[in-house]
């Protein structure tokens, strides 16, 4: 994926393309041309790697937040199981007691002659021995019910911390992959330059060797025409007349060959047109007028709407790369630096498209105020809620407020 969203690389694509036309710098050129596809196939299978562990990465991210949310919803259960529980094993400690004593045995009616006492005597007893009876049940119940959600609760931590270690793997792979990924690319940089210098130097000597080739042209057509113009003049002399009185000198002779020859041989020669040379652009090169915010090695994938810690769903697209990386304004706009709890350092960009666009996670500030598109504007980090280095990134077509899915653009551009 990140070959695409090169900007060495397509103008690598553009050097190549010209050609090779036969000159001493071709071999250093077919040379450079070799390394650079190594180079490249170096980046391309790296991009691969670093692809999927972002899949991964954002793959088990999701899977840790919906096992924080299990955990925490168990968690409570337990602690409600505890707290019931601690108020039955009052109640069934003082039955307990109560049995122990024979409390209700003496509130039987056998001691007394009041046959209206006897019976609500009788009948309290019977309903507080069925009452404790219950409270006991409750009791064994509630602790069965603690059991089974104590067990479920250390299967979640269990498989929390499971989650977290592969995460944390798969990150240290991404990590490599995407620092591996910014040396081959300056490598890459590198080469393409030697390439643009070697084929620059190509063109100038062919150019160079046109110069002396239409000038040693331009000679021998003059040197030719000096010897036909005097091989011309030795003919029109005649033996059989006076030769002093006709004898002409040297410039006497109107429009004579003699002195055309001379004006012939003093033009200038003419200068040969060299061929333009193809522009190396300044800027990011990047899908229409629209730039990768991330200009360094990267990778990301589609987590929109993706389960995120505290309920929360993904309303942007975590593009990984390695922090410091430069942020840039994929469009032209108007940009606010300001930060907030769970992004950390974040910028703001009201785009001269009228979209709204947010990067946030940011390990520092970059250009604000009216920039134009390419401008840095951030570097990556990890402030904020995030547990590794990335640009979260989100656009609000039309304005803020109505985010979109951004992976699609992002994709396209980067």
């Amino acid at each position: 994926m990140f070959v695409k969203r090169s900007v060495v690389l397509v103008v690598l694509f553009a050097l190549i393309a010209w050609g090779l036309p036969a000159s001493a710098q071709q071999g250093e050129i077919v040379q450079l041309q070799e390394e650079i596809a190594d180079v490249e196939a170096r980046v391309e299978a790296i991009s691969l790697r670093a692809d999927e562990a972002t899949g991964s990465f954002h793959v088990a991210e999701s899977q840790l937040a919906i096992a924080e949310a299990a955990v925490e919803q168990l968690t409570r259960e337990v602690e409600a199981s505890e707290a019931n529980l601690a108020g039955l094993r009052a109640q069934v400690r003082d039955f307990a007691v109560q049995q122990y004593t024979g409390e209700f045995t003496e509130l039987n009616s056998l001691g007394s002659s009041d046959l209206a006492q006897v019976v609500l005597t009788d009948a309290f007893a019977e309903f507080a021995g069925r009452h404790q009876s219950d409270v006991v049940d409750d009791f064994r119940q509630e602790r069965a019910d603690l059991s089974d959600s104590q067990v479920l609760l250390d299967a979640q931590v269990a498989e929390q911390r499971q989650v977290t270690a592969d995460m944390e793997q798969t990150q240290d792979a991404l990590y490599r992959d995407l620092e591996q990924m910014g040396i081959e690319l300056k490598e890459l940089e590198r080469l393409v330059d030697e390439l643009e210098a070697a084929e620059r130097a190509r063109r100038a000597a062919e150019a160079a060797a046109k110069r002396e080739a239409d000038r040693k042209a331009a000679a021998e057509k003059a040197a030719a025409d000096e010897a036909a113009a005097e091989e011309a003049d030795e003919g029109d002399g005649d033996p059989s007349e006076e030769g002093d009185e006709d004898e002409e000198t040297p410039g006497e002779d109107e429009g004579g060959d003699e002195g055309d020859d001379e004006d012939e041989g003093d033009q200038p020669e003419p200068e040969p047109v060299e061929p333009d040379e193809p522009e190396t652009p300044d800027e990011p090169i990047a899908s229409g007028s629209w730039i990768c915010p991330v200009q360094g090695p990267v990778s990301f994938s589609d987590t929109w709407g993706a389960p995120r810690s505290g309920g929360r769903t993904h309303k942007g697209v975590d593009m990984m790369s390695p922090e410091g990386t430069p942020v840039v304004a994929p469009v032209s706009g108007f940009v606010e630096h300001r930060g907030n709890s769970i992004g950390g350092d974040s910028f703001h960009l009201n785009g001269d498209d009228g979209n709204y666009y947010y990067g946030t996670h940011l390990s520092a500030y970059g250009n604000s105020g009216q920039v134009e598109a390419g401008v840095v504007i951030g570097y990556v980090g990890e402030t904020g809620n995030a547990t590794t280095p990335h640009l979260h990134f989100e656009i609000h077509p039309g304005g803020y407020g109505n985010a979109v899915n951004p992976y699609p653009t992002v994709r396209d551009a980067c």
